[in-house]
């Protein structure tokens, strides 16, 4: 059995094949730098007080609007 190019596929395409074989571990590290690869790069600092936990709601809504855009 020939192996995938995984460079080929889309994050979307490499995580079904991933999902279906569980155990070809050069597809989940394929996955993973592709996903490094990928993202967008924004690192949040650590919450100093209590307030900024009142904001991490916030913070976690803002993220998934930037995932789903790009």
């Amino acid at each position: 059995m020939t192996q995938p190019d995984f460079q080929a596929m889309n994050r979307q395409e490499l995580r079904a094949y991933v999902l279906q074989h569980r155990d070809d571990l050069r597809a989940v590290r394929a996955l993973i730098d592709k996903s490094i690869a990928e993202s967008s790069g924004v690192v949040y600092p650590a919450p100093q007080s209590i307030d900024d936990l009142s904001h991490f709601s916030q913070l976690l809504k803002e993220s998934g609007r930037e995932q789903k855009d790009s």
